[in-house]
């Protein structure tokens, strides 16, 4: 029972928000360091998020150990598993001990008062650990009456604003628990975009995670100076100001400084570090959104070929997000004869699990000049995909000398083009 406690507990140390969805008590724990550390996780995530160095000082147990049990297991993908391991083998000890008890009884009981207890016994060991998915709708109406008047409070929108009152008004803001896929050639600017949405973010004073695997936090520095400050972005890469200029870049400085922005840049970084970095945004730090460029240069252990390691990729972004309870932006390139039409969903390159796995995809769309090959004409979000909305098209305005993505007024939203 050790050996699954271990892997239980460590998990726990992952993902403390297990501890709001299982059943296990601390009564059911054999080991006493597991239950020490089991009971301080879920007291002090009662008042904060706390890491390893407060659950150490708090459960009076080394932090070399606290951190060797949060190793055991590789992940909390699957800790239901070890959870009902855990109860079925408490559930056996409590039915061996208490029968043993019993049948000393039965000397002095008749038969149907011992069987009367016995299906007493059984009765209470399964409402202790019932089925955890059956649950009475009355007993939630208070918790939904409150959701609904907070949507009412907030106008509908359920999630994060992101700036771009189009996707915000069609998606309801991002979503905790939910996995957005932004899609686009290279250079028809997903990362703009993602960037535009960070800025705005972090202006209302929300903590912004970005996991950056193509670009150095000096590009995105530079490229998030030139959203906000509207500087031309070439200006700034080679440090060719005006005075008005510098003032402008003087001012964003002060702006960004009292904001949170956390970035983690790591050229061919993998999977499991994009995941465990990620985890410590979010826990550590209280990051509520997180950005992750780009999809398709994630590497993946393991994996014999592109299409199986995108496709992970996607799935793993999509159990993360639900895992920490944040939305997910996840940035993808989409394949190269998407270059002169309309991109669709089946353009995602390598891969068609994005399709599978998102909850809302949005695809970057340019209409250029005939006569200027490189100017644009118009801008479009293609909401292809929106978990319990409408697909449609958001009409944007790119201006790639600041790398701004701001809202088409005159055309709003449109069904098509």
């Amino acid at each position: 029972m050790s050996e699954y406690e271990g892997i239980f507990i460590s998990q726990v140390l992952q993902r403390p928000e297990i501890l709001n969805e299982t059943i296990i008590l601390p009564g059911m724990l054999e080991d006493w360091k597991y239950k020490q550390v089991f009971t301080t996780v879920k007291k002090m995530q009662a008042k904060s998020p706390a890491d390893l160095m407060a659950i150490s000082k708090e459960s009076g147990i080394a932090i070399h150990e606290i951190a060797g049990i949060e190793a055991i297991a590789g992940s909390p993908a699957n800790w239901r598993y070890y959870e009902n391991k855990i109860v079925d083998l408490w559930k056996r000890k409590v039915l061996k001990l208490s029968l043993i008890d019993k049948i000393k009884d039965m000397e002095h009981k008749n038969a149907n008062e011992v069987i009367a207890e016995i299906d007493e016994l059984l009765t209470s060991l399964s409402v202790s650990t019932g089925n955890r998915e059956i649950i009475n709708v009355g007993d939630k109406i208070m918790d939904y009456l409150g959701a609904v008047e907070e949507r009412r409070k907030n106008e509908g929108m359920l999630g994060l604003r992101t700036g771009i009152t189009g996707f915000d008004d069609a998606t309801c803001g991002l979503r905790p628990t939910l996995l957005y896929v932004i899609g686009a050639r290279p250079s028809q600017g997903k990362s703009a975009l993602a960037l535009n949405m960070v800025s705005n973010i972090a202006k209302q004073g929300i903590p912004v995670g970005y996991l950056s695997i193509e670009s150095s936090i000096t590009e995105l520095i530079d490229r998030l100076f030139a959203i906000r400050g509207r500087i031309d972005a070439r200006k700034i890469q080679i440090g060719m100001f005006s005075g008005a200029d510098f003032h402008r870049v003087m001012e964003t400085g002060a702006m960004f400084k009292n904001e949170k922005i956390l970035v983690w840049d790591k050229p061919n970084a993998y999977l499991e570090d994009c995941i465990s970095t990620a985890r410590n945004m979010v826990r550590g730090y209280g990051v509520k959104v997180l950005f992750v460029d780009y999809a398709q240069i994630i590497r993946v252990r393991g994996a014999q070929e592109k299409r199986a390691a995108v496709e992970e990729v996607s799935q793993s972004m999509k159990e993360l997000a639900r895992e920490l309870n944040v939305p997910v932006v996840l940035l993808a390139q989409l394949k190269r004869d998407a270059d002169n039409r309309r991109p669709e969903l089946s353009d995602f390159q390598w891969s068609s699990q994005f399709e599978q796995d998102a909850d809302v995809a949005a695809l970057i769309h340019h209409k250029y000049d005939k006569e200027k090959r490189y100017k644009i004409e118009r801008s479009y979000l293609l909401l292809e995909k929106v978990r319990d909305g409408k697909r449609c098209i958001v009409n944007i305005v790119f201006q790639p000398e600041f790398l701004r993505m701001i809202d088409d007024e005159e055309h709003g939203v449109t069904d098509d083009l």
